[in-house]
């Protein structure tokens, strides 16, 4: 559901799910009376050349995406507001918080796991 105020951002391209393949990073957030949700996006190809969503993370409030390119393989930074089980939106449990979403083993892998991964 898209609401009144929205923007998207492409973030880049990266190499993450095989060597010489890249996917589209993109970043969006909506939002309306409160601070709305933020989400990272990595798009990918398919078998029939279909463009499709592979994962996404999503938070509360905010959430950025920086590629990192790395000899071990290219992976997201992901950074926004830490949302313990039973933190309102208005209070973070960590302002600050930063992972990493890898593509490991046929998965998809989330270092903390300090947002949504779908």
């Amino acid at each position: 559901m898209w609401f009144p105020i929205q923007d998207l951002r492409i973030v880049g391209t990266a190499s993450l799910m095989h060597s010489g393949v890249e996917q589209l990073v993109v970043q969006s957030h909506e939002m309306a009376a409160d601070c709305g949700m933020a989400t990272v996006s990595i798009f990918a190809t398919t078998v029939g050349a279909t463009v499709g969503r592979t994962v996404f993370a999503s938070n509360l409030c905010d959430l950025s995406a920086r590629i990192v390119r790395g000899s071990g393989g290219d992976s997201i930074e992901l950074t926004g507001p830490y949302y313990g089980a039973n933190a309102p939106a208005c209070c973070p449990t960590k302002a600050h918080a930063t992972a990493e979403l890898r593509y490991a083993n046929g998965k998809w892998v989330e270092t903390p796991l300090y947002f949504k991964l779908n």
